[in-house]
C-alpha cells in the first residue's frame, strides 16, 4: 500500500511537471504574440480587425 502511494505522488509530480511545461509553452507564445502585435502596429484590436 505504501509503494503504491509513493507511486501515486511519482505520477501526480509528472503530471504536475508536464503541466507546468505547458502553461510555460503557452505563456511564451503569448508573450510572442503580444509582442508581434506591438510591433505589427499600435492598436492591437486594428491589427486584428486587418488581418481578416
Amino acid at each position: 500500500r505504501f509503494l503504491r502511494r509513493i507511486a501515486d505522488r511519482n505520477r501526480l509530480n509528472e503530471s504536475y511537471r508536464h503541466l507546468r511545461r505547458y502553461l510555460r509553452l503557452c505563456g511564451l507564445l503569448l508573450a510572442f504574440h503580444s509582442n508581434y502585435w506591438r510591433l505589427s502596429s499600435r492598436d492591437p484590436l486594428l491589427a486584428f480587425h486587418s488581418s481578416y
